[in-house]
């Protein structure tokens, strides 16, 4: 097995030779960064090969010599669960970080793992690039380890890491900083595409407590924002007249009289977006009948709370992934 140090590039991913093989799926095993970051397959993904039957297996998976997954999980789960006795693989000679590359660049695509996700991957392979790098040097006796490069090798070794999850360095930079600092329910929503590395990272040196309280504001504004639209769409979909704009809302505001005015109480929402939110008493009172925002289940007090669920885990510890 050639070593992990010396052999990374895709260069030489690309000049490896593929033997058909054919392998029972229990001899199959994830790769080891696979495991570590605990990356499982979306239901939908399933779903989908479930409606394929016979034809989910055409296309054959991409393993190791070792008989390490390189390209199709979501196939070897299905076949499990099918208890299909053989699965048809492309099977090529790779180190676990030539695999761990591979991988990568297997699923680049839209479909296939965000951003988060591969450079928590990639991260795997600084040590196979560090060590390049150091052996690049050609100084003898030199003790190899991060903290013995320069701080130029430093940015190169982010640079091929950044080049392996086809993101940008600074990305890297700041997943390496906020990984280890931000809580578990912040790292989940990473996963899950929920929240971008660019916002997580700036409430890596806030306190628990706070990293806390903003994902839940943000999830409790993504939530409203959803709710509104999906309402507001149902309204307009029965044909009621609606206000066009905010000039037409103050238009409608000035036709009342000052007493029904002053008792009219004005309160903010926080929203990244402009825009008016009346109640249905005042849309009432201007002419607008609009169907109900809130019922019976929707909190309508003034403040914006975050649901009782928010601060507990209530998914799996593993992340979703379409590979």
């Amino acid at each position: 097995m050639r070593s992990d140090s010396t052999q990374v590039s895709s260069k030489s991913q690309e000049q490896s030779l593929a033997q058909i093989a054919i392998c029972r799926p229990d001899e199959l095993r994830p790769h080891p960064s696979y495991l570590r970051v605990g990356l499982t397959i979306p239901a939908c993904k399933l779903s989908a090969l479930r409606a394929l039957g016979e034809l989910a297996f055409v296309e054959p998976l991409t393993i190791t010599r070792d008989r390490m997954i390189i390209d199709g999980y979501a196939r070897w789960a299905l076949a499990k669960e099918f208890k299909r006795p053989i699965l048809h693989c492309l099977e090529y000679e790779l180190s676990t970080a030539e695999a761990l590359e591979r991988l990568l660049q297997r699923h680049r695509r839209s479909n296939g793992l965000n951003d988060f996700s591969r450079i928590m991957l990639a991260l795997d392979l600084e040590p196979a690039f560090a060590d390049k790098a150091l052996s690049n040097q050609q100084i003898g006796g030199r003790q190899k380890g991060w903290s013995n490069l320069t701080k130029a090798e430093q940015v190169h070794v982010r640079s091929e890491i950044a080049k392996a999850a086809a993101v940008s360095a600074g990305n890297v930079t700041k997943v390496k900083q906020l990984k280890d600092t931000c809580v578990r329910e912040l790292i989940d929503a990473l996963y899950n595409d929920e929240i971008s590395i660019h916002w997580t990272w700036k409430l890596r040196n806030t306190s628990p407590e706070d990293q806390l309280d903003a994902l839940g504001r943000l999830r409790f504004e993504k939530g409203l924002k959803m709710e509104i639209r999906q309402r507001v769409a149902r309204w307009r979909k029965q044909g009621a007249p609606a206000p066009q704009n905010a000039e037409d809302i103050v238009a409608r505001l000035n036709g009342l009289g000052r007493e029904e005015l002053n008792a009219v109480p004005v309160s903010v929402v926080k929203s990244h977006e402009p825009g008016i939110f009346i109640t249905e008493v005042l849309a009432r009172m201007i002419g607008w009948e609009q169907p109900r925002l809130c019922n019976q289940s929707t909190s309508c007090d003034n403040s914006p709370r975050v649901p009782e669920t928010f601060g507990t885990r209530t998914e799996s510890d593993k992340r979703p992934a379409t590979i």
